[in-house]
């Protein structure tokens, strides 16, 4: 399998000085292609750290991430963003979604600026909403929609663009047992038939039984195997 993402010795500090907290200290990881790993651990244990700085949201204070083989490091901000929309899908606790925008204009937004053809963009949105079970929610707003509902279409946003991985952060956090099932049965599926590497931060046995590998992570550090 190739690798997709790889870290060597990750830091990440926060505050300075005598009072400087390393919220990933000292990490080296790699996901391949076909991996579906779950990142574990207590809350502030450094989990969603790690998924900003995998995915290049966020830059180390010392280490180095590569994705694809390109690293992040060599990127400036512009070509850090054009790596992110082609080759990243993020999935956060929060939907995060425009207000101004319907449902669909939502999920469509990255593949608008990546230029896909509409027709493309409806197609694929019209699979993802289907599986995702909000088909005919296309053209309400967030306002108009529950948190769990937003939280589908936030994952269609991230999953039409066909990245080579999904960093997901509590995907499952704010679903019901159905759409925390759908979704699951989604990703498992991207993962089994087209090769998308998964890294999912989850408490979530659900998720944890799915994962072909589970990384526990506590204090900033992921335990050794």
């Amino acid at each position: 399998m190739s690798s997709v993402v790889q870290a060597c010795a990750l830091v990440k500090r926060f505050g300075t000085g005598e009072r400087a907290t390393r919220a990933v200290d000292g990490v080296s990881l790699s996901v391949d292609a076909g991996d579906f790993a779950v990142l574990a651990g207590p809350s502030g244990c450094g989990k969603t750290t790690l998924l900003n700085l995998l995915g290049g949201l966020e830059r180390p204070d010392a280490g180095r991430v590569s994705v694809g083989g390109t690293s992040l490091e060599l990127l400036d901000p512009t070509a850090l963003a054009r790596l992110r929309l082609e080759r990243v899908g993020f999935i956060f606790q929060a939907a995060n979604l425009i207000p101004a925008l319907t449902a669909f204009e939502n999920a469509e937004f990255t593949l608008q600026v990546r230029g896909v053809p509409r027709v493309e963009r409806r197609r694929r949105l019209g699979v993802l909403f289907d599986r995702l079970g909000i088909a005919g929610l296309e053209t309400r707003y967030p306002g108009e929609m529950s948190g769990g509902e937003q939280q589908r279409v936030a994952v269609a946003r991230a999953l039409a663009g066909e990245p080579a991985i999904v960093l997901a952060d509590e995907p499952t956090a704010n679903l019901d047992s159905v759409a925390a099932a759908a979704l699951l049965e989604l990703l498992s599926a991207l993962n089994r038939e087209r090769g998308v590497a998964l890294l999912v931060a989850s408490h979530d046995p659900l998720v944890i039984g799915r994962a072909g590998r589970v990384l526990l992570m506590r204090d900033g550090k992921i335990a050794p195997a």
